[in-house]
């Protein structure tokens, strides 16, 4: 049986196309059945994300990610496990909007 940590290394062992960023938003994730989840974006990157939700997300489905001055992102679910779910972006997205969205939020 693979443990969350063999999983993550495994992943971090793939060459990533685009410098991910910590952070840690609430958003939301919605699944190709139409259904809604509240979700925790961890990591970000042009090209993919990292969230944390207590919801199963099915591995190779389609999702939107809404990201904070984007908007939905359309994006391929890579991995999934034990809450952690890493997807990539079917499209890259403008990371200069979002930084600039976060600036504007209130602290709250």
């Amino acid at each position: 049986m693979t443990t969350a940590g063999q999983l993550r290394k495994q992943v971090n062992m793939r060459v990533r196309e685009a410098e991910r960023f910590a952070v840690s938003v609430m958003s939301q994730l919605r699944l190709e059945n139409g259904a809604t989840l509240d979700a925790l974006i961890c990591n970000l990157s042009s090209r993919g994300f990292m969230i944390n939700s207590p919801d199963y997300v099915p591995v190779d489905g389609i999702v939107h990610l809404v990201v904070p001055g984007i908007g939905p992102g359309e994006a391929t679910v890579i991995w999934s496990f034990c809450g952690d779910t890493g997807g990539r972006f079917t499209q890259p997205i403008d990371l200069d909007r979002y930084w600039a969205a976060i600036r504007r939020t209130p602290a709250g």
